[in-house]
């Protein structure tokens, strides 16, 4: 899962997930990372960005 999140992410493209299985929250966690640090802007629903 965290592969085809990273892989398929792209510019303007909106990744939403939501789960609580273990593999799920693991595979979350190694997709923040990794997209955080190819700039990336990572957000919650309760607090969106509002500015590009």
């Amino acid at each position: 899962m965290a592969q085809a999140v990273i892989t398929k992410s792209g510019r303007n493209d909106v990744v939403l997930i939501h789960g609580i299985h273990p593999t799920l929250v693991s595979a979350v966690v190694e997709s923040l990372r990794t997209l955080s640090a190819r700039g990336y802007h990572i957000v919650t629903v309760s607090h969106p960005r509002t500015t590009v």
